[in-house]
């Protein structure tokens, strides 16, 4: 029989004894706090955040003068550099060919030899060529943008021919705007052409301030640099060239120019442009022109022309008025060639071609597929073929019923059941979803005017009229141009 332990009770404590005295709390030991500062501690800190304080002082003086002497430096090989180029740009000058026709005319010749264009196309190119030597004289310079539906259009070519036209100009395939402001900048005075402008990117909204603020003089683009602000100017010619359509705050600041590839029967005439290309004759003819030109800054605009495509051309139009009358009328008939859409939202634009299929078909109604149909069918059909929304940041497709709608809708005009029932209808026929010619004339009127009644409401009674397109065609062929 197995025994098993029993545990052991706990003692009972002790009971205190009443005679005894208290036992005291123990003592709490005090945090190490460190060496307490006295009065010497204290002044030699101070002294050696003093010593600290100057020492960086002086790097950072030193600091500063470094960067400017090398900001010295830098600019002075700038400007070595620039005027050995110069010296060599004269030194071509004379070697090429020798041409003593106005620097217009040369200008004009040299568009119309490499690239295929239409008339006022190559005008405006032109003129815009000499408008990079003089263009701090005006209150606005217009953009030159070269747009084309597809590949082989000849925008890279009319910039490698307009480059040595322009007042310094350098050309790029791909750039930022951080970079692009910053160059802007550096070289006041130059001529900047963005080629292949269809892979910049359009969401870098510095890099559309800069196209569109540079536009006219006093809107720098503003950041902070190491803790200092910082202003870039941006005033300056800039031209762009993209497969596709630009974003539509800078083609409202721009002479717009549809590419096209010339026939084969034009193309065989045209110049090759190569390394041996020299034209730089015109260049120092531009170049010299520039020096002494007299300027009629607030020259006379067509009747009518108004906003921002006066404000894009009244640059060319004094340029051509400085060479003579004849010049003064070809630049304003190509002004009025030019006049509606380059300046218009994708609202106006729609408004333009819509009123155009009307006023071609002579129609009071149309349905909604043949309206989409003649708009898809005009000469720059892309438009509405590559619709990419009202922002242009949707996938390129082609218009329909419904974005038509959407368009106009902020105009507040048409009826809300677009049911047409034929005129003199017989037994069978059907209704159908179309437009009324009526329904956009007040519209029409409002924000997209015949040239015709912009000029009644805009003439001065005291003046004799402005010459219409008929009469300015006439001086032309009378001169023989």
């Amino acid at each position: 029989m197995s025994t098993t332990k029993k545990p052991k009770a706990p003692k009972k404590p002790k009971a205190p004894d009443p005679t005894s005295p208290p036992t005291p709390p123990p003592i709490a030991t005090p945090p190490t706090l460190g060496r307490v500062l006295d009065m010497d501690d204290e002044f030699i800190v101070a002294e050696k955040v003093k010593k600290f304080r100057e020492t960086a002082r002086v790097r950072k003086t030193a600091k500063a003068q470094i960067a400017a002497e090398d900001a010295a430096t830098a600019e002075v090989e700038r400007s070595t550099i620039a005027a050995t180029a110069i010296e060599t740009r004269v030194a071509r000058a004379l070697a090429a060919p020798q041409d003593n026709s106005p620097p217009l005319d040369q200008a004009y010749r040299i568009v119309g030899e490499y690239v295929d264009m239409k008339e006022a196309e190559r005008i405006a190119v032109a003129l815009w060529c000499l408008h990079t030597h003089v263009y701090n004289q005006f209150t606005h310079t217009p953009r030159l943008a070269l747009m084309t539906p597809d590949a082989g259009g000849g925008k890279s070519t009319t910039f490698d021919i307009i480059r040595p036209l322009c007042a310094n100009a350098i050309i790029s395939g791909n750039i930022t705007g951080p970079s692009l402001f910053r160059k802007i900048n550096r070289q006041q005075g130059g001529t900047f052409l963005l080629d292949e402008g269809d892979n910049l990117n359009w969401d870098d909204s510095s890099l559309r301030a800069v196209i569109t603020d540079g536009h006219q003089p006093g809107r720098p683009i503003s950041r902070t640099i190491n803790g200092e602000d910082t202003d870039f100017e941006v005033h300056t010619p800039m031209g762009l060239a993209a497969i596709g359509k630009f974003p539509v705050p800078v083609m409202r600041r721009a002479i717009i120019v549809n590419m096209r590839p010339p026939l084969p029967q034009v193309a065989v005439k045209l110049k090759k442009f190569d390394a041996t290309t020299n034209l730089e004759g015109s260049w120092l003819a531009i170049n010299n022109w520039a020096g002494s030109a007299t300027l009629d800054l607030w020259p006379a605009l067509p009747v009518g022309m108004l906003g921002r495509i006066a404000d894009n051309w009244r640059p060319l139009i004094s340029i051509a008025d400085s060479f003579s009358p004849e010049w003064g009328a070809r630049a304003r008939k190509a002004a009025l060639a030019f006049q509606g859409l380059s300046h218009a939202s994708i609202g106006i634009m729609l408004l333009y071609d819509i009123r155009a299929v009307f006023d071609t078909l002579r129609v009071p109604y149309l349905s909604t597929k043949e309206l989409i149909r003649y708009l898809l069918d005009m000469e720059v059909s892309w438009t509405w073929n590559a619709y990419q929304g009202t922002a242009d940041d949707k996938t390129p497709r082609k218009l329909t019923d419904h974005e038509i709608s959407r368009i106009l809708q902020p105009y507040n005009f048409l009826p809300r059941n677009r049911v047409i029932w034929p005129e003199g209808r017989k037994e069978g026929a059907n209704s159908f979803k179309g437009y009324r010619r009526r329904w956009f004339e007040d519209t029409w009127a409002r924000w997209v005017p015949e040239p015709s009644a912009v000029a009644d409401a805009t003439r001065p009674k005291s003046q004799p009229p402005e010459p219409t397109t008929e009469e300015l065609d006439a001086i032309v062929r009378e001169l023989g141009l």
